[in-house]
């Protein structure tokens, strides 16, 4: 059994799982956050992840259960990434033009990778992306 993460990044994949019912992986995300969760492991996000998950969550999931997110970031669920420099955002921009074309990467998930390797010290990703895989990112599951 893998140990349980102190620290984790939560991308838009993961959270649309736990939040979204019928996703395909919603048991295996609820599983997983229900372990964070009990380990007191301190989830992360970032504005951009909150923005992602907004929008695929209100398009499959609908207005009751995007709201319910929502207040959960609001409610402090999340430890929210606000400060990241201009420069880290070039640094996104980079990694788009070196994989986009080969891993159809979005800009969320290269700033994603950047913040977890600039401000959090390569602490693992919940993810169901395959993208943070080919990066380089330790993903769970």
């Amino acid at each position: 059994m893998t140990a349980v993460p102190q620290k984790a990044f939560c991308d838009s994949s993961f959270l649309i799982a736990v939040y979204c019912p019928f996703d395909k992986y919603h048991n295996k995300a609820d599983s997983i956050l229900r372990t964070a969760l009990k380990a007191e492991t301190k989830l992360y996000v970032s504005w951009f992840i909150i923005a992602e998950t907004q929008i695929v969550l209100r398009k499959k999931a609908g207005h009751n259960i995007t709201l319910r997110f929502l207040d959960n970031v609001r409610g402090g669920a999340y430890e929210i990434i606000s400060d990241i420099e201009e420069s880290l955002l070039f640094e996104a921009v980079d990694v788009i033009r070196k994989y986009s074309k080969d891993y159809k990467l979005s800009l969320c998930d290269a700033i994603s990778t950047i913040i977890i390797a600039k401000k959090l010290g390569n602490i693992p990703c919940y993810s169901f992306d395959w993208h943070f895989k080919k990066l380089g990112v330790k993903t769970i599951p």
